[in-house]
């Protein structure tokens, strides 16, 4: 069987009167007409003198000229840019005797970007040992180029996810996951330069979760409401898919909007951009924008990876819940929402070793509820429950923001507490505990009250070991339980437990 250039060798033979001979040519030619339609890039043959003998509708467009202008032509009288520097070149490879193939790779413009073309091309024997002609192919390689991008792209969006979601564990909140999230992607999509995730509230208005590449003083304080949104305005309906806008100045001004954008933190004015809707079990939750700012950046690849992104984002933000909600039940009391006993001594080991290396000073109390079995014996434990939950409200409230406060168990509590001296403590936990007393905890037509002992340790002067210093507070507390009752002269003295019916 006859290769490309076997048969471009024998159609460039001269034609012979002789039957048989003439009408292999005319056979051969037909053959090569149509391997010529059918390769996908560019085709040509030429014959010694370098002239355009065959070509295929493909060259044709690429070199945007009709066939009679190309054919009985050279590359060096149809062009006098790059790519007759690059035929030029690959004539004097072959040209040189060395080499029986040759290739170049020229640049062109096109729609205002630079595409990269490869020419291969190879030389025909004439049967003497010299050159009878060539023919070669034109590739894009910018297509292919472009094509490998996307793939990397992909794969680079792909590794993105992953990490975002083995950073779960590591985000100490949402925002700080939405952070890493922006971080990621925007280093995996090429066009963008900057981006934001908003999110919207019960008002229908969206607030800056996480930004990149914005000021965070400016973007701080953004509010937008969702019916003044690009998606909106695009749509008159709320976000349904990301949307690509290429120039934003021109979207603004033909949709009258104001020109309100801000500006990178470069100072460049934002040009184009890509918003995709978050959904999350079919409610908008939120937008998310990545920007450039250059005109004309983003493309169907965009949009596609932006789709497939938004398909991923409510899983990871679900997965952080997920972990968020079993990390707060490890660590908190089902019952009264404050830290567990478990979570609270590892608080403390922290709390220890700053103070013991810095002398930071700190007190343990621990607190019990007063008459707590006589209500569940009387009411039952959802009346306890009640009370129990009633005290965490009120000491949480009264507490300062720098007191740790858990629940030890069952209707014991146990706090760290930074205030100066024990005697100045007592005297505000003595006062804490009048101010309950005083309330009235109504349960099932029942008003309760609620009344507590408690015991303090100083650390440093009570011990600085966890088991040392809650020993001393159980013990003093126990001492307060006993001075409580030894003070409750009077039948009707304030106290735990039921005090009147309604």
């Amino acid at each position: 069987m006859l290769s490309v250039r076997g048969f471009m060798k024998k159609a460039a033979q001269p034609e012979s009167v002789n039957g048989r001979q003439d009408c292999d040519g005319a056979e051969d030619r037909k053959i090569l007409e149509t391997i010529f339609r059918t390769i996908p890039n560019p085709v040509f043959y030429r014959d010694r003198d370098r002239r355009i003998r065959r070509c295929n509708e493909r060259f044709r467009l690429f070199l945007d000229l009709p066939e009679e202008r190309i054919l009985g032509r050279t590359i060096a009288q149809l062009r006098t840019d790059t790519t007759a520097a690059a035929f030029a070149e690959v004539d004097a490879a072959l040209a040189s005797g060395g080499e029986t193939r040759a290739s170049a790779t020229f640049a062109l413009p096109s729609d205002g970007f630079e595409r990269t073309f490869l020419l291969n091309v190879a030389a025909i024997d004439d049967g003497r040992g010299g050159i009878g002609g060539s023919s070669g192919t034109i590739s894009d390689l910018s297509a292919q180029a472009e094509s490998e991008r996307k793939i990397a792209q992909l794969m680079r969006l792909k590794d993105a996810i992953l990490e975002i979601n083995n950073s779960i564990l590591q985000a100490a909140d949402l925002d700080r996951f939405f952070d890493i999230i922006l971080e990621k992607v925007l280093a995996a999509i090429d066009h963008a330069d900057v981006g934001c995730i908003l999110l919207v509230g019960e008002d229908r208005m969206l607030r800056i979760a996480a930004v990149s590449g914005y000021s965070r003083s400016e973007t701080k304080d953004f509010r937008v409401r969702v019916e003044d949104t690009f998606q909106w305005k695009e749509s008159d309906s709320e976000p349904g898919e990301t949307l690509i806008i290429n120039d934003l100045q021109d979207f603004m001004r033909t949709r009258g909007m104001p020109d309100t954008l801000l500006k990178n933190t470069k100072g460049e004015t934002i040009r184009s951009s890509m918003s995709a809707p978050i959904t999350i079990g079919g409610a908008f939750y939120g937008l998310f924008n990545l920007d450039s700012s250059r005109n004309n950046v983003f493309d169907e690849t965009d949009h596609a990876l932006m789709e497939y992104l938004r398909s991923q984002i409510p899983i990871a933000i679900g997965m952080f819940k997920s972990v968020e909600r079993t990390v707060f039940e490890s660590e908190h009391d089902k019952l009264t929402g404050l830290f567990n006993r478990r979570y609270f001594e590892s608080i403390f080991s922290v709390i220890r070793s700053k103070a013991v290396r810095y002398g930071d000073r700190f007190s343990l109390a621990l607190f019990d509820l007063n008459g707590l079995k006589k209500v569940n014996d009387t009411l039952g434990h959802l009346a306890g429950d009640e009370l129990i939950r009633h005290f965490a409200r009120e000491m949480k409230e009264r507490f300062r923001a720098s007191d740790i406060l858990a629940r030890f168990g069952g209707d014991e509590f146990i706090a760290i507490l930074f205030q100066g001296e024990e005697e100045g403590l007592s005297a505000r936990l003595d006062e804490q505990r009048r101010l309950m007393l005083a309330q009235s905890v109504p349960f099932e037509g029942v008003a309760l009250t609620c009344g507590f002992s408690f015991g303090i340790a100083r650390f440093g002067a009570d011990g600085i070991e966890y088991d040392e210093l809650v020993a001393v507070a159980d013990r003093r507390m126990y001492e307060d339980k006993a001075a409580l009752k030894a003070r409750a002269a009077e039948p009707d003295a304030p106290r735990t437990g039921t005090t009147s019916r309604d």
